[in-house]
């Protein structure tokens, strides 16, 4: 019985060190249908905790390579005087994105849930499927992947009808 008391202690501690920190699109935080956007279209994300983070903390929020869509930070803004916003041209920390944001904290005190950066900018920049990740470290240690957001990017209707215009003349001609 003393050993189950111990390994339950040992466990509440481990889930209370992780942190719920979501991606949130266009205010909604992890959307029930799939966000669609189309060429040209942008959406404001933000990053928010549900719980209170302790200590430093790291988070990169970032498009994988190869995939389209681009993250900018005109209007970026840190609910807390505190969270650092990385400088755009240093490379990130975690590798493998074509474009991505860094933030960081590195004060003591604990930082409240809640929104903790608002207007990041997404653009779509093409046709296809866009996994956003958001990725961080509470130790400097370990990486883990916090959470992610899928966004479905389709063709402007004008290149549709010009698909459909060609395969029309195409299928005329045999």
């Amino acid at each position: 019985m003393r050993h189950i008391t111990i390994l339950i202690a040992v466990l509440s501690i481990t889930v209370s060190a992780n942190a719920a920190v979501s991606i949130v699109y266009n205010g909604i935080t992890n959307p029930l249908e799939t966000p669609v956007l189309d060429p040209l279209q942008t959406a404001n994300i933000g990053i928010v905790s549900n719980s209170v983070l302790d200590g430093p903390f790291w988070f990169v929020l970032g498009i994988p390579q190869g995939q389209p869509g681009l993250l900018t930070r005109e209007n970026i803004e840190p609910q807390d005087p505190h969270i650092l916003i990385a400088p755009p041209e240093e490379p990130p920390l975690y590798s493998g994105f074509s474009s991505w944001i860094e933030f960081s904290y590195e004060g003591l005190d604990p930082v409240p849930a809640g929104l903790l950066i608002n207007d990041i900018t997404f653009h779509c920049t093409g046709k296809g499927n866009v996994d956003m990740l958001l990725v961080g470290t509470l130790d400097f240690d370990q990486w883990l992947i916090f959470d992610n957001q899928m966004i479905e990017q389709t063709p402007e209707p004008a290149t549709i009808a010009m698909l459909g215009l060609g395969a029309m003349l195409l299928k005329r001609r045999r």
